[in-house]
């Protein structure tokens, strides 16, 4: 069972990763985009995990700035950017990099594990 379909999932959270580390905001040391790992390890389950702390901050913005960006967040988006409100007064603009790579590399996962399952996209 599965043949394959683990490996397609792994291929595409290396996708995301890649994604968001290239669209991740560049500093001297680069600290977010080397932050940005797959995590593979769990059969059939997979994650991307952005280890610095200060990642949301920079995905949804601060204080009055958040979700002032060209991104659509989607509510559910929204809500879990709720969970980092701290004060109201940051001055950060937001810099989406881990979601924008999500949203793009969502069907492309979705088309490869339906075309391992029934042999084409349905």
């Amino acid at each position: 069972m599965g043949d394959g379909l683990d490996e397609e999932l792994g291929q595409g959270v290396d996708r995301i990763a890649a994604k968001a580390k290239s669209r991740a905001p560049k500093g001297k040391s680069n600290a977010l985009a080397n932050s940005i790992v797959s995590d593979k390890s769990t059969r059939f389950s997979k994650a991307v995990e952005v280890r610095a702390f200060y990642a949301a901050y920079v995905e949804f913005g601060t204080g009055s700035n958040v979700f002032v960006s060209p991104f659509n967040f989607t509510p559910e988006m929204r809500e879990f950017a709720r969970d980092f409100f701290v004060n109201g007064k940051g001055r950060l603009y937001p810099q989406p990099f881990l979601f924008p790579s999500f949203i793009e590399e969502v069907p492309v996962i979705l088309d490869k594990v339906k075309k391992r399952m029934f042999g084409r996209t349905i």
